[in-house]
């Protein structure tokens, strides 16, 4: 018997439907010299075997088209020692641009535990009642705070090959969103895939931290021996609080302040943001 050999995009089961919901185009094909005694199934595995013939999650030959990646192999019809049939390439996840995800906004009030209050106001409180006289110093408040969490869920072509879940637990380097540098935290990072797909989803998720501030940590000396804050200089730590987000401590305060950035940066378009 002659060696098995296929022809494609016939004209009969070629079509394409692209749309605003996504690309799916057949590409029809004969495939001759086949041994049709077999079941079904194992035809298929002769079709796939034939060297050249695309395979699942191989992109459609046309550059413009590429996004589109082989999803079925269909058996249509019987020839004289072969069949007829279809290869479907269609764009992954129900028509999604691989290059684009949708983002979701949630907003909530979270418990903030502050001695220094959004415009750097720091909250003090003494005592000169019957006699007894502590100087105002820093005194910690409760408050809830509005907070915001965005998720990020979309869909990459090829494998999870960058370091995404890496850079859990670093912050924006430069203005994402809206928010600037070192105001988004990423808090997850999660990615899910076949290797017969040819693609992946991904899902990230970011925190912002509250009334739009960075994630700066500012702390205020703490005074063991007489069990209070010891008393700081307003000016000063206003003027720190307006200073950008940097990793690492911003500077020793020796009036009893300091501006720490707890958390590293990182390009969010690294993680394909």
């Amino acid at each position: 018997m002659p060696t098995p050999s296929y022809r494609l995009d016939t004209v009969d089961g070629s079509s394409a439907d692209i749309s605003g919901s996504g690309i799916r185009i057949a590409r029809g094909f004969t495939a001759e010299y086949l041994d049709t005694s077999v079941d079904a199934s194992s035809l298929i595995f002769q079709i796939l075997g034939m060297a050249g013939f695309p395979t699942i999650g191989d992109p459609h030959p046309d550059p413009a088209y590429a996004d589109a990646l082989v999803s079925n192999v269909l058996v249509q019809g019987s020839l004289t020692d072969g069949v007829a049939g279809q290869v479907i390439y269609t764009t992954p996840g129900m028509g999604a641009t691989p290059s684009a995800y949708t983002l979701t906004r949630s907003t909530r009030l979270v418990d903030s535990v502050e001695s220094v209050l959004p415009d750097g106001t720091v909250v003090q409180c003494g005592n000169s009642v019957y006699g007894a006289h502590i100087d105002p110093h820093p005194t910690p408040i409760r408050v809830a705070r509005p907070c915001s969490s965005y998720i990020a869920e979309g869909i990459r072509l090829g494998s999870p090959n960058y370091p995404g879940a890496d850079y859990v637990g670093f912050v924006n380097d430069a203005t994402f969103l809206g928010r600037g540098k070192g105001q988004l935290r990423i808090e997850e990072f999660t990615t899910s895939w076949s290797k017969y797909a040819g693609f992946h989803n991904f899902r990230c998720q970011l925190l912002g931290n509250i009334l739009g501030r960075d994630w700066s940590t500012f702390i205020i000396l703490y005074n063991g021996l007489v069990g209070k804050y010891v008393k700081v200089d307003p000016a000063s730590v206003s003027a720190s609080i307006g200073l950008p987000y940097a990793y690492g401590q911003l500077g020793i305060n020796t009036e009893g302040f300091a501006h720490y950035g707890p958390y590293p940066l990182v390009s969010f378009s690294s993680i394909g943001l």
